[in-house]
């Protein structure tokens, strides 16, 4: 899977916020739902909250998931992401999303699964599965309780998901 990182640093014009992969840079678009003024940094105010906000729909979006199924993956968990990592950034953040992967899983952990999904959609829950890479067999042990009435269904959408996905990866795809 490929790695990026996002970086942030006061200059003398503000806070530049940028995404940085293999191949490419660009400035991070703001998400704003607290701040109208854009990012910030170092404390715990509106500004902070943007940026980890928009960093945590940013990633999401990277295991191709819709804007709408990205933020509502993260909307639950922006604002203890700005804690652990905005608020307490100095002059100068660096975030990598193997850094995001591993404070997920720290934050959610494999108990905690049911309590992130539990009013998310199908898509959501594909995306979360994705971006923690849970094999099938993993969350078999919540979809009896999540979807009963669908849960032929839902087990078969979730594994094509899951194997199309994961086929795309081992080729680099993803």
């Amino acid at each position: 899977m490929q790695t990026w990182y996002y970086h942030a640093i006061h200059t003398a014009n503000g806070l530049e916020v940028t995404v940085h992969t293999n191949t490419q840079s660009y400035p991070l678009p703001h998400v704003a739902k607290h701040s109208p003024t854009g990012f910030e940094m170092g404390y715990g105010g509106s500004g902070p909250a943007d940026l980890a906000l928009s960093i945590l729909i940013h990633y999401f979006r990277c295991f191709k998931n819709s804007p709408d199924v990205a933020r509502s993956l993260a909307e639950p968990l922006y604002q203890n992401f700005k804690w652990e990592f905005v608020a307490s950034a100095g002059n100068e953040l660096k975030v990598t999303s193997e850094q995001i992967k591993a404070w997920l899983t720290d934050e959610i952990g494999p108990d905690d699964i049911e309590n992130l999904v539990g009013g998310m959609d199908f898509d959501a829950v594909v995306a979360y599965a994705r971006g923690h890479e849970l094999e099938f067999d993993d969350i078999n042990t919540w979809l009896d309780d999540m979807w009963p009435e669908k849960e032929s269904e839902l087990r078969v959408q979730v594994s094509d998901h899951m194997m199309t996905w994961l086929g795309a990866e081992k080729a680099g795809q993803v």
